[in-house]
C-alpha cells in the first residue's frame, strides 16, 4: 500500500493540471487567468487532509467552477 502513494501522488498531480487546464479554458476570458488560479489553488488546498483522495480532483473542478461562475461573489474576487 505504501508503494502506490507516489503513484497516487503522481496522478492527482496530473488529474489536477488536467483541471486546472479546463478551468482555465472555460474562465480567463471572463474572470482573468490569475482569478482562476487562485480560485482552483484554494479550493485543492481546502482537500488538503482529505482522507479518501479519489474524487477530489472532481470535487476540486466542481467547487472551482462554481465559484467562477459568479466571481463577484468569490472572496477572492474582491480581495484582488
Amino acid at each position: 500500500m505504501i508503494d502506490q502513494a507516489p503513484d497516487l501522488e503522481e496522478r492527482l498531480r496530473a488529474e489536477f493540471v488536467q483541471v486546472a487546464g479546463r478551468l482555465h479554458a472555460e474562465f480567463d476570458d471572463r474572470a482573468g487567468s490569475v482569478l482562476v488560479d487562485q480560485t482552483f489553488t484554494t479550493v485543492a488546498n481546502r482537500f488538503r487532509d482529505a482522507k479518501v483522495l479519489t474524487f477530489v480532483p472532481v470535487l476540486v473542478e466542481r467547487e472551482a467552477r462554481q465559484l467562477l461562475k459568479n466571481p463577484a461573489s468569490t472572496p477572492l474576487a474582491t480581495a484582488s
